[in-house]
Protein backbone atom coordinates (compact mmCIF):
# COMPACT_ATOMS: atom_id res chain seq x y z
CA UNK A 1 0.00 0.00 0.00
CA UNK A 2 2.83 2.37 0.86
CA UNK A 3 4.52 1.64 -2.50
CA UNK A 4 1.32 2.50 -4.45
CA UNK A 5 0.91 5.82 -2.61
CA UNK A 6 4.49 6.80 -3.47
CA UNK A 7 3.88 6.21 -7.18
CA UNK A 8 0.68 8.26 -7.17
CA UNK A 9 2.41 11.15 -5.40
CA UNK A 10 5.31 11.08 -7.91
CA UNK A 11 2.84 11.17 -10.81
CA UNK A 12 1.07 14.26 -9.43
CA UNK A 13 4.32 16.12 -8.87
CA UNK A 14 5.52 15.32 -12.42
CA UNK A 15 2.21 16.51 -13.93
CA UNK A 16 2.42 19.84 -12.14
CA UNK A 17 6.02 20.34 -13.22
CA UNK A 18 5.10 19.90 -16.88
CA UNK A 19 2.83 22.97 -16.73
CA UNK A 20 4.80 24.96 -14.20
CA UNK A 21 5.91 27.65 -16.68
CA UNK A 22 2.51 28.56 -18.18
CA UNK A 23 -0.93 29.39 -16.88
CA UNK A 24 -4.16 29.34 -18.86
CA UNK A 25 -7.80 30.31 -18.67
CA UNK A 26 -10.75 29.49 -20.93
CA UNK A 27 -13.53 32.08 -20.85
CA UNK A 28 -17.22 31.51 -21.53
CA UNK A 29 -16.92 33.04 -25.01
CA UNK A 30 -14.38 30.38 -26.00
CA UNK A 31 -11.21 32.48 -25.65
CA UNK A 32 -8.19 30.53 -24.42
CA UNK A 33 -5.60 32.88 -22.88
CA UNK A 34 -2.11 31.56 -22.18
CA UNK A 35 0.61 33.37 -20.25
CA UNK A 36 3.99 32.51 -18.79
CA UNK A 37 7.26 31.62 -20.47
CA UNK A 38 8.03 28.22 -21.99
CA UNK A 39 5.10 26.07 -23.13
CA UNK A 40 6.20 22.43 -22.85
CA UNK A 41 6.47 19.91 -25.66
CA UNK A 42 3.53 17.58 -25.12
CA UNK A 43 4.40 13.95 -25.75
CA UNK A 44 0.74 13.16 -26.40
CA UNK A 45 -2.58 14.99 -26.30
CA UNK A 46 -3.20 13.43 -22.89
CA UNK A 47 -0.67 15.87 -21.43
CA UNK A 48 -2.31 18.97 -22.97
CA UNK A 49 -4.12 20.58 -20.02
CA UNK A 50 -7.03 22.04 -22.07
CA UNK A 51 -7.40 19.08 -24.43
CA UNK A 52 -10.66 17.85 -22.90
CA UNK A 53 -12.14 21.32 -23.62
CA UNK A 54 -10.60 21.69 -27.10
CA UNK A 55 -13.96 21.80 -28.90
CA UNK A 56 -14.99 24.83 -26.82
CA UNK A 57 -11.98 26.90 -27.93
CA UNK A 58 -12.81 29.52 -30.60
CA UNK A 59 -9.99 32.01 -30.14
CA UNK A 60 -6.50 31.76 -28.67
CA UNK A 61 -4.52 34.64 -27.23
CA UNK A 62 -0.94 33.86 -26.30
CA UNK A 63 0.42 36.68 -24.20
CA UNK A 64 3.83 38.27 -24.69
CA UNK A 65 6.53 36.41 -22.78
CA UNK A 66 5.60 32.92 -23.94
CA UNK A 67 8.56 31.67 -25.98
CA UNK A 68 7.26 28.45 -27.51
CA UNK A 69 4.08 26.73 -28.66
CA UNK A 70 4.35 23.10 -27.66
CA UNK A 71 3.88 20.14 -29.93
CA UNK A 72 0.22 19.02 -30.12
CA UNK A 73 -0.74 22.11 -28.08
CA UNK A 74 -3.90 22.89 -30.08
CA UNK A 75 -4.42 19.59 -31.83
CA UNK A 76 -8.02 19.10 -33.02
CA UNK A 77 -9.31 22.48 -31.77
CA UNK A 78 -12.09 22.04 -34.29
CA UNK A 79 -13.86 25.38 -33.61
CA UNK A 80 -10.76 27.59 -33.50
CA UNK A 81 -10.99 30.51 -35.96
CA UNK A 82 -8.23 32.91 -34.86
CA UNK A 83 -5.02 33.02 -32.87
CA UNK A 84 -2.69 35.78 -31.72
CA UNK A 85 0.97 34.80 -31.54
CA UNK A 86 3.24 37.37 -29.81
CA UNK A 87 6.72 38.42 -30.91
CA UNK A 88 8.22 36.52 -27.97
CA UNK A 89 7.48 33.11 -29.55
CA UNK A 90 10.46 31.49 -31.31
CA UNK A 91 9.20 27.92 -31.75
CA UNK A 92 6.00 26.34 -33.08
CA UNK A 93 6.06 22.64 -32.19
CA UNK A 94 5.10 19.56 -34.16
CA UNK A 95 1.38 19.23 -34.95
CA UNK A 96 0.72 22.30 -32.81
CA UNK A 97 -2.34 23.25 -34.91
CA UNK A 98 -3.10 19.88 -36.45
CA UNK A 99 -6.75 19.59 -37.47
CA UNK A 100 -7.75 23.20 -36.71
CA UNK A 101 -10.17 23.00 -39.62
CA UNK A 102 -11.72 26.47 -39.27
CA UNK A 103 -8.57 28.49 -38.69
CA UNK A 104 -8.66 30.92 -41.63
CA UNK A 105 -5.52 32.99 -41.07
CA UNK A 106 -2.48 33.20 -38.87
CA UNK A 107 0.31 35.75 -38.71
CA UNK A 108 3.65 34.14 -37.90
CA UNK A 109 5.81 36.78 -36.20
CA UNK A 110 9.38 37.44 -37.26
CA UNK A 111 10.58 36.14 -33.91
CA UNK A 112 9.74 32.55 -34.92
CA UNK A 113 12.88 30.73 -36.05
CA UNK A 114 11.57 27.16 -36.09
CA UNK A 115 8.33 25.53 -37.19
CA UNK A 116 8.45 21.81 -36.51
CA UNK A 117 6.95 19.03 -38.61
CA UNK A 118 3.23 19.05 -39.46
CA UNK A 119 2.70 22.17 -37.34
CA UNK A 120 -0.32 23.31 -39.42
CA UNK A 121 -1.38 19.94 -40.78
CA UNK A 122 -4.97 19.76 -42.08
CA UNK A 123 -5.81 23.41 -41.41
CA UNK A 124 -8.21 23.19 -44.31
CA UNK A 125 -9.63 26.74 -44.05
CA UNK A 126 -6.25 28.46 -43.99
CA UNK A 127 -6.12 30.59 -47.16
CA UNK A 128 -2.77 32.39 -47.06
CA UNK A 129 0.50 32.23 -45.21
CA UNK A 130 3.71 34.24 -45.12
CA UNK A 131 6.76 32.41 -43.82
CA UNK A 132 9.04 35.01 -42.21
CA UNK A 133 12.73 35.45 -43.01
CA UNK A 134 13.63 34.09 -39.60
CA UNK A 135 12.52 30.59 -40.69
CA UNK A 136 15.20 29.03 -42.89
CA UNK A 137 13.97 25.44 -42.87
CA UNK A 138 10.41 24.47 -43.90
CA UNK A 139 9.94 21.26 -41.97
CA UNK A 140 8.29 18.04 -43.10
CA UNK A 141 4.54 18.31 -43.56
CA UNK A 142 4.32 21.87 -42.25
CA UNK A 143 1.18 22.64 -44.31
CA UNK A 144 0.18 19.07 -45.15
CA UNK A 145 -3.44 18.83 -46.28
CA UNK A 146 -4.16 22.58 -46.12
CA UNK A 147 -6.54 22.25 -49.05
CA UNK A 148 -7.77 25.88 -48.87
CA UNK A 149 -4.30 27.42 -48.94
CA UNK A 150 -4.24 29.63 -52.05
CA UNK A 151 -1.30 31.95 -51.37
CA UNK A 152 2.15 31.19 -49.94
CA UNK A 153 5.06 33.59 -49.55
CA UNK A 154 8.42 31.97 -48.87
CA UNK A 155 11.18 34.33 -47.78
CA UNK A 156 14.59 34.60 -49.42
CA UNK A 157 16.23 33.07 -46.33
CA UNK A 158 14.67 29.61 -46.73
CA UNK A 159 17.13 26.95 -47.91
CA UNK A 160 15.15 23.72 -47.67
CA UNK A 161 11.56 22.59 -48.30
CA UNK A 162 10.88 19.36 -46.43
CA UNK A 163 8.99 16.14 -47.13
CA UNK A 164 5.23 16.65 -47.64
CA UNK A 165 5.64 20.37 -46.77
CA UNK A 166 2.72 21.47 -48.99
CA UNK A 167 1.23 18.07 -49.78
CA UNK A 168 -2.39 18.27 -50.94
CA UNK A 169 -2.60 22.08 -51.02
CA UNK A 170 -5.02 21.82 -53.91
CA UNK A 171 -6.08 25.51 -53.90
CA UNK A 172 -2.51 26.72 -54.45
CA UNK A 173 -2.28 28.14 -58.00
CA UNK A 174 1.27 29.48 -58.14
CA UNK A 175 4.45 29.25 -56.13
CA UNK A 176 7.71 31.16 -56.35
CA UNK A 177 10.55 29.28 -54.74
CA UNK A 178 13.25 31.78 -53.71
CA UNK A 179 16.83 31.49 -54.91
CA UNK A 180 18.03 30.59 -51.44
CA UNK A 181 16.39 27.15 -51.70
CA UNK A 182 18.67 24.35 -52.90
CA UNK A 183 16.65 21.25 -52.08
CA UNK A 184 12.98 20.25 -52.53
CA UNK A 185 12.33 17.06 -50.59
CA UNK A 186 9.96 14.16 -51.23
CA UNK A 187 6.28 14.90 -51.91
CA UNK A 188 6.85 18.60 -51.12
CA UNK A 189 4.17 19.82 -53.57
CA UNK A 190 2.57 16.50 -54.41
CA UNK A 191 -1.18 16.68 -54.94
CA UNK A 192 -1.23 20.44 -55.55
CA UNK A 193 -3.69 19.89 -58.37
CA UNK A 194 -4.56 23.59 -58.75
CA UNK A 195 -0.95 24.63 -59.31
CA UNK A 196 -0.61 26.27 -62.73
CA UNK A 197 2.69 28.07 -62.30
CA UNK A 198 5.88 27.22 -60.43
CA UNK A 199 9.17 29.08 -60.47
CA UNK A 200 12.17 26.86 -59.70
CA UNK A 201 15.25 29.06 -59.12
CA UNK A 202 18.71 28.57 -60.52
CA UNK A 203 19.97 27.65 -57.07
CA UNK A 204 18.08 24.35 -56.94
CA UNK A 205 20.24 21.25 -56.97
CA UNK A 206 17.85 18.45 -56.01
CA UNK A 207 14.16 17.86 -56.81
CA UNK A 208 13.10 14.98 -54.59
CA UNK A 209 10.97 11.90 -55.18
CA UNK A 210 7.31 12.68 -55.98
CA UNK A 211 8.05 16.41 -55.44
CA UNK A 212 5.43 17.61 -57.97
CA UNK A 213 3.52 14.37 -58.43
CA UNK A 214 -0.14 14.93 -59.28
CA UNK A 215 0.24 18.63 -60.13
CA UNK A 216 -2.21 18.17 -62.97
CA UNK A 217 -2.75 21.92 -63.54
CA UNK A 218 0.82 22.61 -64.67
CA UNK A 219 1.07 23.44 -68.37
CA UNK A 220 4.82 24.03 -68.53
CA UNK A 221 7.87 23.55 -66.34
CA UNK A 222 11.35 25.02 -66.57
CA UNK A 223 14.09 23.08 -64.81
CA UNK A 224 17.06 25.41 -64.25
CA UNK A 225 20.68 24.75 -65.11
CA UNK A 226 21.64 24.20 -61.46
CA UNK A 227 19.55 21.03 -61.01
CA UNK A 228 21.70 17.89 -60.79
CA UNK A 229 19.17 15.30 -59.65
CA UNK A 230 15.44 14.63 -60.19
CA UNK A 231 13.85 12.00 -57.98
CA UNK A 232 11.62 9.05 -58.77
CA UNK A 233 8.07 9.95 -59.88
CA UNK A 234 8.94 13.64 -59.38
CA UNK A 235 6.52 14.82 -62.09
CA UNK A 236 4.19 11.84 -62.47
CA UNK A 237 0.57 12.60 -63.42
CA UNK A 238 1.38 16.14 -64.58
CA UNK A 239 -1.01 15.23 -67.36
CA UNK A 240 -1.62 18.69 -68.79
CA UNK A 241 1.98 19.59 -69.53
CA UNK A 242 2.28 21.02 -73.04
CA UNK A 243 6.02 21.70 -72.90
CA UNK A 244 9.03 20.98 -70.74
CA UNK A 245 12.30 22.83 -70.61
CA UNK A 246 15.62 21.92 -69.00
CA UNK A 247 18.49 24.43 -69.06
CA UNK A 248 21.15 22.02 -67.76
CA UNK A 249 23.98 21.35 -70.20
CA UNK A 250 24.37 17.86 -68.72
CA UNK A 251 21.06 16.01 -68.35
CA UNK A 252 20.20 15.76 -64.64
CA UNK A 253 20.20 12.27 -63.17
CA UNK A 254 16.64 10.95 -62.99
CA UNK A 255 15.17 8.43 -60.59
CA UNK A 256 12.72 5.72 -61.57
CA UNK A 257 9.77 7.00 -63.66
CA UNK A 258 10.47 10.69 -63.02
CA UNK A 259 8.15 11.65 -65.90
CA UNK A 260 5.69 8.76 -65.89
CA UNK A 261 2.16 9.43 -67.21
CA UNK A 262 3.28 12.52 -69.12
CA UNK A 263 2.75 12.83 -72.86
CA UNK A 264 6.25 12.13 -74.22
CA UNK A 265 5.50 13.80 -77.57
CA UNK A 266 5.37 17.31 -76.05
CA UNK A 267 8.34 19.57 -76.86
CA UNK A 268 11.33 19.13 -74.58
CA UNK A 269 13.55 22.20 -74.93
CA UNK A 270 17.22 21.77 -74.03
CA UNK A 271 20.49 23.59 -74.83
CA UNK A 272 21.29 23.16 -78.53
CA UNK A 273 24.69 21.56 -77.88
CA UNK A 274 23.16 19.02 -75.48
CA UNK A 275 20.43 17.51 -77.65
CA UNK A 276 22.38 14.33 -78.36
CA UNK A 277 23.13 13.88 -74.65
CA UNK A 278 19.43 14.11 -73.74
CA UNK A 279 18.54 11.65 -76.50
CA UNK A 280 20.80 9.10 -74.81
CA UNK A 281 20.09 9.87 -71.14
CA UNK A 282 17.87 7.63 -69.03
CA UNK A 283 14.30 8.99 -68.73
CA UNK A 284 15.05 11.98 -71.00
CA UNK A 285 15.42 9.81 -74.09
CA UNK A 286 11.76 8.79 -73.80
CA UNK A 287 10.74 12.22 -75.10
CA UNK A 288 10.33 12.08 -78.87
CA UNK A 289 10.37 15.81 -79.65
CA UNK A 290 13.61 17.22 -78.23
CA UNK A 291 14.26 20.75 -79.52
CA UNK A 292 16.94 23.41 -79.00
CA UNK A 293 16.37 26.39 -76.71
CA UNK A 294 16.62 29.48 -78.85
CA UNK A 295 18.58 31.57 -76.38
CA UNK A 296 21.09 34.27 -77.11
CA UNK A 297 22.71 34.85 -73.67
CA UNK A 298 23.79 38.31 -74.76
CA UNK A 299 20.27 39.38 -75.76
CA UNK A 300 19.15 42.28 -73.56
CA UNK A 301 16.42 44.89 -73.59
CA UNK A 302 16.20 48.33 -71.99
CA UNK A 303 12.80 49.89 -71.41
CA UNK A 304 11.75 53.35 -70.23
CA UNK A 305 8.56 55.40 -70.29
CA UNK A 306 9.74 56.71 -73.68
CA UNK A 307 11.25 53.50 -75.02
CA UNK A 308 8.57 50.83 -74.85
CA UNK A 309 9.34 48.48 -77.73
CA UNK A 310 8.94 44.88 -76.48
CA UNK A 311 11.39 43.44 -79.01
CA UNK A 312 10.53 39.80 -79.66
CA UNK A 313 12.85 37.32 -78.03
CA UNK A 314 13.66 35.12 -75.06
CA UNK A 315 15.42 37.06 -72.31
CA UNK A 316 17.22 35.43 -69.44
CA UNK A 317 16.86 36.65 -65.87
CA UNK A 318 18.30 40.14 -65.38
CA UNK A 319 18.47 40.87 -69.13
CA UNK A 320 15.42 43.17 -69.23
CA UNK A 321 15.60 46.48 -67.37
CA UNK A 322 13.07 49.23 -66.91
CA UNK A 323 14.21 52.65 -65.72
CA UNK A 324 12.16 55.60 -64.54
CA UNK A 325 14.04 58.69 -63.41
CA UNK A 326 11.39 61.40 -63.22
CA UNK A 327 9.80 60.52 -59.88
CA UNK A 328 9.40 62.96 -56.98
CA UNK A 329 10.50 61.98 -53.49
CA UNK A 330 7.47 61.57 -51.22
CA UNK A 331 5.02 61.25 -54.12
CA UNK A 332 3.26 58.16 -55.45
CA UNK A 333 4.00 56.52 -58.79
CA UNK A 334 2.12 53.80 -60.68
CA UNK A 335 3.61 50.90 -62.61
CA UNK A 336 2.58 48.04 -64.87
CA UNK A 337 5.55 46.01 -66.14
CA UNK A 338 5.68 43.12 -68.62
CA UNK A 339 7.92 40.93 -66.44
CA UNK A 340 8.07 39.64 -62.86
CA UNK A 341 9.96 41.90 -60.42
CA UNK A 342 11.43 41.28 -56.98
CA UNK A 343 10.42 44.07 -54.59
CA UNK A 344 13.17 43.15 -52.12
CA UNK A 345 15.62 44.86 -54.49
CA UNK A 346 13.74 48.19 -54.36
CA UNK A 347 13.43 48.76 -50.60
CA UNK A 348 15.78 51.77 -50.80
CA UNK A 349 13.62 53.35 -53.52
CA UNK A 350 10.09 52.72 -52.21
CA UNK A 351 8.86 53.09 -48.65
CA UNK A 352 5.59 51.28 -49.41
CA UNK A 353 4.08 49.36 -52.31
CA UNK A 354 0.37 48.72 -52.92
CA UNK A 355 -1.79 46.77 -55.36
CA UNK A 356 -5.38 47.77 -56.26
CA UNK A 357 -8.16 45.67 -54.77
CA UNK A 358 -10.60 46.64 -57.56
CA UNK A 359 -12.90 48.19 -54.96
CA UNK A 360 -13.98 51.84 -54.78
CA UNK A 361 -15.96 53.92 -52.29
CA UNK A 362 -18.07 56.68 -53.82
CA UNK A 363 -18.94 59.50 -51.45
CA UNK A 364 -21.93 61.77 -51.85
CA UNK A 365 -19.68 64.67 -52.91
CA UNK A 366 -18.62 62.69 -55.98
CA UNK A 367 -15.25 61.67 -54.52
CA UNK A 368 -14.22 58.15 -55.57
CA UNK A 369 -11.64 56.39 -53.37
CA UNK A 370 -9.87 53.40 -54.94
CA UNK A 371 -8.84 50.89 -52.30
CA UNK A 372 -5.20 49.77 -52.29
CA UNK A 373 -3.67 46.93 -50.29
CA UNK A 374 -0.06 47.06 -49.06
CA UNK A 375 2.18 44.20 -50.18
CA UNK A 376 5.18 42.71 -48.43
CA UNK A 377 8.52 44.27 -49.38
CA UNK A 378 9.84 40.78 -50.18
CA UNK A 379 7.03 39.95 -52.59
CA UNK A 380 7.34 39.23 -56.30
CA UNK A 381 5.03 41.36 -58.45
CA UNK A 382 3.83 39.35 -61.43
CA UNK A 383 3.93 40.61 -65.01
CA UNK A 384 0.90 42.74 -65.85
CA UNK A 385 0.01 43.49 -62.21
CA UNK A 386 -0.58 47.21 -61.66
CA UNK A 387 0.90 48.62 -58.47
CA UNK A 388 1.43 51.92 -56.69
CA UNK A 389 4.61 52.89 -54.83
CA UNK A 390 5.55 55.72 -52.49
CA UNK A 391 8.91 57.06 -53.67
CA UNK A 392 12.02 57.64 -51.58
CA UNK A 393 14.24 58.35 -54.60
CA UNK A 394 13.77 59.96 -57.98
CA UNK A 395 15.00 56.95 -59.98
CA UNK A 396 14.22 53.25 -59.98
CA UNK A 397 15.62 50.40 -62.07
CA UNK A 398 13.73 47.09 -62.29
CA UNK A 399 15.16 43.83 -63.65
CA UNK A 400 13.26 40.73 -64.67
CA UNK A 401 13.66 38.26 -61.78
CA UNK A 402 12.85 35.27 -64.01
CA UNK A 403 13.25 34.41 -67.68
CA UNK A 404 10.71 36.08 -69.96
CA UNK A 405 9.60 35.78 -73.60
CA UNK A 406 8.13 38.63 -75.66
CA UNK A 407 6.25 37.67 -78.79
CA UNK A 408 3.02 38.39 -80.66
CA UNK A 409 1.03 36.98 -77.73
CA UNK A 410 2.25 39.69 -75.33
CA UNK A 411 -0.62 42.19 -75.48
CA UNK A 412 -1.47 44.96 -73.06
CA UNK A 413 -3.05 43.57 -69.87
CA UNK A 414 -6.84 43.40 -69.76
CA UNK A 415 -8.27 45.99 -67.32
CA UNK A 416 -10.28 44.69 -64.35
CA UNK A 417 -13.79 45.79 -63.38
CA UNK A 418 -13.95 47.57 -60.03
CA UNK A 419 -16.85 47.18 -57.62
CA UNK A 420 -18.13 50.59 -56.55
CA UNK A 421 -19.96 51.14 -53.27
CA UNK A 422 -21.93 54.20 -52.16
CA UNK A 423 -20.47 55.29 -48.84
CA UNK A 424 -21.56 58.28 -46.77
CA UNK A 425 -18.90 57.82 -44.08
CA UNK A 426 -21.47 58.17 -41.29
CA UNK A 427 -23.85 55.25 -41.04
CA UNK A 428 -21.39 52.67 -42.30
CA UNK A 429 -24.04 50.97 -44.42
CA UNK A 430 -22.95 50.19 -47.98
CA UNK A 431 -24.85 49.69 -51.20
CA UNK A 432 -23.21 48.56 -54.39
CA UNK A 433 -23.53 51.06 -57.24
CA UNK A 434 -23.92 49.01 -60.41
CA UNK A 435 -24.55 52.07 -62.58
CA UNK A 436 -21.05 53.49 -62.21
CA UNK A 437 -18.68 51.63 -64.57
CA UNK A 438 -14.98 51.78 -63.62
CA UNK A 439 -12.04 49.65 -64.78
CA UNK A 440 -8.48 49.63 -63.46
CA UNK A 441 -5.78 48.77 -65.96
CA UNK A 442 -2.18 49.16 -67.00
CA UNK A 443 -0.45 49.56 -70.33
CA UNK A 444 2.85 48.50 -71.87
CA UNK A 445 2.49 50.98 -74.73
CA UNK A 446 1.64 54.64 -75.24
CA UNK A 447 -2.09 55.34 -75.26
CA UNK A 448 -2.46 58.46 -77.40
CA UNK A 449 -5.38 60.62 -78.51
CA UNK A 450 -7.75 58.87 -76.14
CA UNK A 451 -11.00 60.39 -74.87
CA UNK A 452 -10.24 62.41 -71.75
CA UNK A 453 -13.79 61.79 -70.55
CA UNK A 454 -12.96 58.10 -70.29
CA UNK A 455 -9.36 57.93 -69.09
CA UNK A 456 -7.75 59.12 -65.87
CA UNK A 457 -4.03 58.94 -65.03
CA UNK A 458 -2.15 59.68 -61.81
CA UNK A 459 -1.12 63.30 -61.42
CA UNK A 460 1.52 64.84 -59.18
CA UNK A 461 -1.10 65.76 -56.55
CA UNK A 462 -1.97 62.10 -55.96
CA UNK A 463 -5.32 62.07 -57.75
CA UNK A 464 -6.36 60.61 -61.09
CA UNK A 465 -7.03 63.38 -63.60
CA UNK A 466 -8.52 63.33 -67.09
CA UNK A 467 -5.98 62.69 -69.83
CA UNK A 468 -5.64 62.19 -73.55
CA UNK A 469 -2.38 60.22 -73.16
CA UNK A 470 -1.24 57.44 -70.85
CA UNK A 471 2.52 56.86 -70.66
CA UNK A 472 3.78 53.28 -71.13
CA UNK A 473 4.15 51.05 -68.06
CA UNK A 474 1.68 52.99 -65.95
CA UNK A 475 -1.71 52.40 -64.36
CA UNK A 476 -4.89 54.12 -65.51
CA UNK A 477 -8.56 54.31 -64.59
CA UNK A 478 -11.09 53.80 -67.38
CA UNK A 479 -14.59 55.28 -66.97
CA UNK A 480 -17.25 53.88 -69.26
CA UNK A 481 -18.55 56.79 -71.34
CA UNK A 482 -21.95 55.08 -71.61
CA UNK A 483 -22.61 55.61 -67.92
CA UNK A 484 -24.16 59.01 -67.27
CA UNK A 485 -23.44 58.66 -63.55
CA UNK A 486 -19.70 58.63 -64.21
CA UNK A 487 -19.89 62.33 -65.07
CA UNK A 488 -20.90 63.04 -61.47
CA UNK A 489 -17.55 61.78 -60.16
CA UNK A 490 -15.61 64.94 -59.33
CA UNK A 491 -12.32 63.34 -58.23
CA UNK A 492 -10.59 59.96 -57.97
CA UNK A 493 -7.83 59.22 -55.47
CA UNK A 494 -6.36 56.44 -53.30
CA UNK A 495 -7.55 54.89 -50.07
CA UNK A 496 -5.04 52.70 -48.22
CA UNK A 497 -5.87 49.49 -46.40
CA UNK A 498 -2.97 49.95 -43.97
CA UNK A 499 -4.61 53.08 -42.58
CA UNK A 500 -7.89 51.30 -41.85
CA UNK A 501 -9.03 50.97 -38.26
CA UNK A 502 -8.29 47.59 -36.71
CA UNK A 503 -11.17 45.45 -35.41
CA UNK A 504 -9.36 44.77 -32.14
CA UNK A 505 -9.23 48.49 -31.34
CA UNK A 506 -12.98 48.87 -31.94
CA UNK A 507 -13.80 45.97 -29.66
CA UNK A 508 -11.65 47.45 -26.90
CA UNK A 509 -13.78 50.58 -27.09
CA UNK A 510 -16.88 48.44 -26.39
CA UNK A 511 -18.50 49.85 -29.52
CA UNK A 512 -21.78 48.00 -30.09
CA UNK A 513 -22.62 49.58 -33.44
CA UNK A 514 -23.38 47.10 -36.24
CA UNK A 515 -20.84 45.72 -38.73
CA UNK A 516 -21.59 45.60 -42.48
CA UNK A 517 -19.96 43.64 -45.27
CA UNK A 518 -19.26 45.17 -48.68
CA UNK A 519 -22.70 44.16 -49.90
CA UNK A 520 -24.33 46.29 -47.23
CA UNK A 521 -25.48 43.28 -45.18
CA UNK A 522 -25.25 43.39 -41.40
CA UNK A 523 -22.95 40.59 -40.14
CA UNK A 524 -22.15 39.00 -36.80
CA UNK A 525 -19.03 40.70 -35.44
CA UNK A 526 -18.07 37.62 -33.41
CA UNK A 527 -17.73 35.38 -36.46
CA UNK A 528 -15.97 37.58 -39.00
CA UNK A 529 -13.77 35.90 -41.57
CA UNK A 530 -10.78 37.57 -43.21
CA UNK A 531 -11.83 40.53 -45.30
CA UNK A 532 -12.95 44.14 -45.36
CA UNK A 533 -15.93 45.47 -43.39
CA UNK A 534 -17.52 48.77 -42.34
CA UNK A 535 -18.29 49.70 -38.74
CA UNK A 536 -19.39 53.08 -37.45
CA UNK A 537 -18.42 54.68 -40.74
CA UNK A 538 -14.87 53.27 -40.70
CA UNK A 539 -13.19 50.47 -42.58
CA UNK A 540 -12.03 47.52 -40.53
CA UNK A 541 -9.73 44.85 -41.89
CA UNK A 542 -9.71 41.30 -40.57
CA UNK A 543 -6.45 39.51 -41.43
Amino acid sequence: MKRIFTLILFSIIAFNAIHAEITWTLSNDGTLTISGTDMPYYASTGYVPWYSQRHEIKKITIENGVTSIGGLAFDDCSRLTSITIPNSVTLIGSEAFNGCMYLTSVIIPKSVTRMDSYSFKNCKSLTSITIPESVTYIANGTFYGCSGLASVTISNSATYIGDFAFYGCSALTSITIPESVTYIARYAFSGCSGLTSVFIPNSMRVIGDYAFSGCSGLASITIPESVKSIGAYAFQYCRNLTSLRCDALTPPDCGYNSFVNINKSIPLYVPANSISAYKEAIQWKEFTNILPISVDPTLALTLTDKSADLTKGYYQKGKVTFTRNNMSVGDYATFCLPFDIDLSKTTDVFSKVYVPLNIGFLKSAGTLLLLLDEVNSNSVIKAGQTFVAKCQKSEVVFENCSDVTFDDSTPNPTPSNAKIYNFDGISGALTQNTDVKIKIGGTYSQLSNIDKNNYRALSSNGSFDSTTNVTPFQMYVYMDGNSSLNSKITSISFEFNDEATGIKELRMNNDNSPVYDLNGRMVNEKNLKSGLYIKNGKKIVIN
